[in-house]
């Protein structure tokens, strides 16, 4: 990065900034000259931060004070940022970019003495701070930031007590939910849940429970010795002290309070569910039937089938829906219990499935004998090639000649006035060019009437074929 050291001003050291800038040999305007001696008489009397810029500077020498010039030599209004240079390298043949976010807001040349002073102080100390953190590369404190995040308290408890706040966040969400005990109970442990589930709720997805993988930025509050670890995406910001290796949330939690409380909900759900074993033992009786229907899906499915051909011609047997319900329940493979954890394996879709009562056990020779029926039901009203599809003032268009007329090659494409040539059996040249007077369906129809024919196609065709 290119500088320039002025013999006049030897506590400042000058910084090109912009794409293009002269070559800087002296400041000529007058104005510009006081603004300089008024710089380099407040780093003098400042108090001493050390040698801060040489951890960007190595060949200087001395507290000095980055200052801005552009064009036509003139000095840029706002001083620079230490993170303008922290882990980055810049063109010798460039100015430094002149972006919003590499400056101080402050136009340091409108400021009183006092205030001026104040800034400068404020500049020195960010500098001598980011010059502490340029002794090691940007991801080495990347990773001590999301190391010391892993290690703080509440995220180790958030991690421990994963399950349990994963298993409420279900529950409080469930219908289930409203099943248990009083209406009364039920609404008091969600007002708990939400007080207690607040400081988790607070991290976002991604950052739960380690660091988020996004991009971060990362930002200096030197008075407070803090690194700023933002990540953008996910609108989170953690505070990291180097010097103590320690995270700071922005929402810290009184941790004692934190580990009784989520211990607390879960006894008082547990409560809840001890108290409604009606609840528990009619999702036993569901754990059953679903253990007792999964051997017999092959022949469920069979019959499932075998309805829709039937399209509610036949009455449905009630295991085909209520086995189709229970496809879409999560039930655990153990017997659930009148607990936190063992409920929250537990998703119902339709709760009214929690008063299914079938009688009788063997549901096999059930589903057998409805087989029975449906097949014969099948076989009673299969299609026929002599079922009439089309009628038209007497003549019928039937199921199998419609299939013949589907079994010519490219039939779909044969014009409406075409095809009724070809089935009234006229071998025109195109009929015959086209090869189509050698077609199975070629005079099919030559007992009809032409329109009629005509008719019938166009009935057919509006059908959906």
């Amino acid at each position: 990065m290119r500088y320039v050291e002025l013999t006049d001003y030897p506590s400042l050291l000058i910084i090109p900034v912009g794409r293009k800038f002269p070559e800087v040999r002296s400041i000529g305007h007058k104005m510009q000259r006081g603004l300089l001696s008024r710089l380099q008489h407040t780093v003098d009397g400042i108090i001493e931060e050390g040698h801060a810029i040489q951890a960007f500077f190595p060949d200087t020498n001395g507290t000095r004070l980055p200052v801005p010039i552009y064009r036509k030599e003139e000095l840029y209004p706002h001083l620079i940022r230490p993170e303008s240079f922290l882990w980055k390298k810049h063109s010798d043949q460039r100015g430094l970019p002149i972006e919003k976010e590499s400056f101080y807001t402050v136009e340091y040349d409108t400021l009183s003495a006092e205030d001026l002073e104040a800034h400068v102080q404020r500049v020195m100390t960010d500098y001598a701070f980011a010059a502490s953190l340029q002794e090691r590369e940007r991801d080495e404190w990347l990773e001590s930031i999301r190391s010391a995040y892993s290690r703080h308290p509440f995220m180790e408890l958030a991690r421990t007590k994963q399950d349990i706040v994963q298993a409420v966040e279900f529950l409080n969400s469930s219908s289930l939910l409203g099943l248990l005990n009083s209406p009364e109970d039920v609404a008091f442990w969600r007002h708990r849940v939400e007080i207690v589930l607040r400081p988790y709720r607070s991290i976002p997805l991604h950052w739960r429970w380690d660091i988020c993988g996004h991009e971060k930025e990362l930002t200096l509050k030197a008075k407070e010795g803090i690194l700023s670890c933002t990540c953008h995406e996910c609108n989170y910001t953690i505070d990291y002290s180097p010097e103590e290796d320690r995270v700071t949330l922005p929402t810290e939690v009184n941790m004692e309070q934190a580990r009784k409380r989520i211990a607390t909900i879960e006894k008082q759900f547990n409560a809840m569910a001890e108290k409604t074993m009606d609840v528990v033992n009619a999702i036993r009786r569901l754990q059953d039937l679903k253990a007792d229907l999964i051997p017999l899906a092959g022949m469920i499915e069979r019959a499932r089938d075998l309805e829709e051909q039937l399209g509610g011609r036949v009455a449905s047997h009630p295991i085909l829906s209520i086995y189709q319900s229970l496809k879409g329940c999560k039930l655990p493979d153990r017997y659930v219990e009148p607990d936190l954890m063992s409920l929250s394996l537990v998703h119902i879709p339709d709760i009214s499935l929690l008063k299914t009562n079938l009688e009788g056990d063997d549901f096999q020779q059930r589903l057998e004998d409805h087989l029975s029926y449906l097949e014969r039901k099948e076989q009673e009203y299969r299609p026929s090639p002599d079922d009439v599809m089309v009628e038209v003032k007497g003549y019928g268009l039937t199921r199998g000649m419609i299939e013949d007329i589907e079994g010519v090659p490219g039939w779909s494409d044969i014009p409406v006035h075409l095809l009724v040539q070809i089935l009234k059996g006229e071998a025109t040249s195109k009929i015959r060019r086209m090869g189509l007077n050698d077609t199975a369906i070629f005079a099919m129809l030559s007992s009809w009437p032409a329109k009629y024919i005509t008719q019938a196609m166009i009935q057919w065709k509006k059908s959906g074929a």
